[in-house]
């Protein structure tokens, strides 16, 4: 692609130095033309970096599509725990001491394709849950508390 522009604007730079006819360069139309191949490069660097884009969502699909059914592949995973922390509504216990509560990523997995083990704590009090999601067609997740255990035993949600 960039051989293409390369080409196609060598070709106009040409073709403006033989439309002169005296040999000599305007000035202008030469700076007429430096603008133009800046503005081009500059399209064409977004454009790459949206076909990059694009390709690593194709790569993901593809992946997903090759993934055993009932399995969650290694993005679909991580997609997960990415968007777990910003949903604490569905920690079952309250924070103590001014303490705030928080998941910790690297201690939670994804254990189905539709169940988390989520680990949760401020530093005075932790709870360990079982969550249900679901990931919509937009992509966006949807997540319910299964069941919790804070130190006595696990407790369904109801």
């Amino acid at each position: 692609m960039k051989k293409l522009l390369i080409v196609m604007l060598s070709a106009m730079l040409l073709l403006s130095f033989t439309a002169c006819g005296t040999g000599s360069v305007d000035a202008q139309h030469v700076q007429k033309i430096e603008s133009e191949l800046e503005e081009l490069k500059q399209e064409n660097t977004v454009l790459s970096e949206k076909n990059a884009d694009l390709q690593k969502q194709v790569d993901d699909l593809q992946a997903a599509r090759k993934a055993p059914s009932g399995q969650v592949t290694d993005a679909q995973k991580q997609a997960v725990l990415d968007d777990l922390p910003s949903h604490t509504d569905l920690i079952p216990i309250k924070a103590e001491l001014g303490g705030t509560l928080r998941y910790f990523p690297e201690q939670s997995k994804v254990l189905t394709p539709n169940i988390v083990y989520a680990y949760a704590e401020d530093g005075h009090v932790s709870v360990e849950m079982l969550l249900e999601y679901v990931v919509n067609h937009d992509h966006s997740i949807t997540w319910s508390l299964a069941a919790y255990d804070i130190g006595n035993g696990w407790v369904a949600n109801s």
